[in-house]
């Protein structure tokens, strides 16, 4: 098996335990933390960028786990994007955001995102994601 294949089945193997600690570990307890914790980095998130964001972005999450931010973010924009490389966050997200038929998540190899041509997206981002990649993942 090779450091991807373990990257992936070592998120498979957290999101099946308790997938939202994984994410949020200190506002993990209850569904309404977690929806604030998601909503405090959106905030923040748009906060950020340099320019006012548009509804018309199209918005693409590196990392999206079970869609805490995606979610957050619906209310801003039209089309949005997570990718991760667990096959059960992307399960469990397919639950979280089902009232959000405007967000689409999808595994990835963790190596690129060659499934999205270039210029796909007008905005992407990853939160608390890169720390938790392998360094053989990037060399």
């Amino acid at each position: 098996m090779n450091i991807v294949e373990k990257m992936k089945q070592d998120w498979n193997e957290r999101a099946q335990h308790h997938a939202r600690f994984w994410i949020a570990t200190e506002d993990y307890h209850t569904e309404e933390n977690f929806a604030q914790s998601g909503k405090d980095t959106a905030q923040a998130l748009l906060a950020t960028l340099p320019i006012p964001h548009q509804p018309s972005w199209k918005v693409l999450d590196i990392g999206c786990g079970i869609g805490r931010v995606l979610k957050a973010l619906a209310p801003h924009f039209h089309h949005l994007v997570g990718v991760d490389v667990s096959s059960a966050m992307i399960a469990q997200s397919k639950q979280w955001l089902a009232d959000s038929p405007h967000i689409h998540t999808y595994e990835t190899s963790g190596v690129d995102l060659r499934e999205f041509p270039d210029s796909s997206f007008d905005l992407v981002y990853s939160y608390v994601t890169f720390q938790h990649m392998p360094r053989p993942v990037f060399e």
